[in-house]
């Protein structure tokens, strides 16, 4: 396991389990921050596979290849979640929130 699926472990189990105490939009609000965690390291694969894939240098992956990368990682489970429940406004910028919030940590 690499250092972030540690830390991507240890900051999901507690987060899991907070998910049979809370309900209705909390329970939505935390769930959504766990898919942008799992977004994000799943950005993080896609941009190493993408490095090596080209051929470019490090450097240049993080500057060119994976700022697009992050971005489409974070769109497609709010995507998603549009396009499967057609949520209402609100719930899909509470979604996006969490999603992004998520990403972030």
């Amino acid at each position: 396991m690499i250092y972030s699926e540690n830390i991507l472990v240890c900051m999901t189990v507690p987060l899991l389990l907070t998910l049979f105490f809370v309900k209705d939009n909390a329970r939505q609000f935390v769930l959504n921050f766990l898919l942008g965690m799992a977004a994000c390291l799943l950005g993080a694969y896609v941009s190493g596979f993408l490095d090596v894939a080209t051929g470019m240098g490090v450097e240049d992956t993080a500057v060119f290849i994976s700022p697009f990368t992050e971005e489409a990682m974070k769109f497609l489970p709010l995507l998603f979640y549009f396009l499967m429940f057609e949520p209402e406004d609100d719930q899909l910028f509470h979604a996006a929130v969490g999603i992004g919030a998520g990403f972030a940590s």
